[in-house]
């Protein structure tokens, strides 16, 4: 794990007034943690929290090392953008890898 690297991701994100971002880039996500997964069309997700509560959103047929993120395990046929939505705060700005979408307002 990249302690240094997330913890530059998020103070990035706290100076673009962030403080919870989704990245979805399997390359940057090894950056940011070094856990690999070629994801093809499957969903493959790290959410970033300020305060530190990371989550993985990984389907069952991936293979991922032990990490001290949180795993929510998923698969085919399953809500998974549903299971990313019920986890993120509502009504917070929110980052999706490269772009901040500060108007972004899910519902509670």
């Amino acid at each position: 794990m990249q302690n240094n690297r997330i913890a530059r991701v998020l103070q990035a994100m706290q100076a673009q007034g962030l403080t919870q971002m989704i990245v979805s880039d399997p390359q940057s996500i090894d950056y940011l943690t070094g856990v690999y997964v070629e994801p093809f069309e499957r969903l493959f997700a790290l959410y970033l929290r300020a305060d530190g509560r990371h989550i993985f959103f990984l389907n069952k047929l991936f293979t991922v090392p032990e990490t001290p993120i949180e795993k929510v395990w998923f698969t085919d046929t399953d809500d998974a953008v549903g299971m990313i939505a019920s986890r993120v705060e509502a009504g917070a700005p929110l980052g999706i890898d490269t772009v901040s979408y500060t108007h972004l307002t899910l519902p509670t």
